[in-house]
């Protein structure tokens, strides 16, 4: 076998391979209420945590994914030194229901504003047109702001009690924004259409035909 031969040889190789590797993507924006380049009202939170001695501030904004993905982080602005976790929840059709997935972070919330990325734990699926819940609860009690967006105005779900599964009371007010945040993920390789399909294998099946001819 001629050296050309053998690159043409490796090379039909590589193209019949690449049939057969999953198709990835990356973590994708699938909500966010953030204005451009992440801005947001740093001069105007709601509190999470203790405000008043014998309640703690808990709340649940409400998001729906662009698109089907696995959860893979949360990002919202936070100040005032508290300890934050967030939780991601199913709707009940009355406000946030069960948790479905728990997010933490290694950053610290400072005095002045600051956007903190949360992790999921167990990275559940979202699916594309679906209402869930960003719950917000202070583990300590401890005051903290969670800064709210721009324009974003609409009905929240609050609780006194420091419980992430409530009950909840729906919170609607024209003067005030939602809690801004965006909600990340990796979207779910999508099945190709039978068409797609067939033409794939056809593709692979005349590249087999020539590695046999030329091999």
């Amino acid at each position: 076998m001629t050296l050309s031969r053998k690159v043409l040889c490796a090379a039909l190789f590589c193209v019949s391979t690449a049939f057969w590797l999953p198709m990835t993507a990356g973590a994708q924006t699938l909500f966010s209420n953030f204005g451009p380049g992440q801005s947001y009202n740093s001069g105007s939170s709601w509190v999470i945590g203790i405000v008043v001695e014998g309640t703690s501030s808990v709340l649940a904004a409400p998001f729906v994914p662009s698109q089907t993905a696995t959860l893979s982080d949360v990002m919202a602005p936070l100040d005032s030194e508290g300890s934050v976790n967030f939780y991601v929840e199913s709707n009940s059709g009355s406000g946030p229901g069960s948790i479905l997935d728990t997010l933490t972070t290694t950053e610290m919330i400072g005095i002045f504003p600051s956007i903190l990325t949360y992790t999921c734990s167990t990275c559940t699926e979202l699916t594309a047109g679906t209402t869930y819940y960003l719950v917000a609860v202070s583990p300590g009690g401890l005051y903290s702001g969670w800064d709210q967006s721009n324009s974003d105005f609409g009905t929240f779900y609050a609780n006194g009690n420091g419980s992430a599964t409530g009950p909840w009371t729906s919170v609607t007010t024209s003067s005030d924004t939602l809690p801004a945040f965006e909600v990340d993920g990796t979207p779910l390789t999508p099945t190709p259409e039978p068409s797609s399909f067939v033409l794939m294998m056809l593709g692979l099946g005349g590249v087999l035909v020539m590695l046999k001819r030329i091999c």
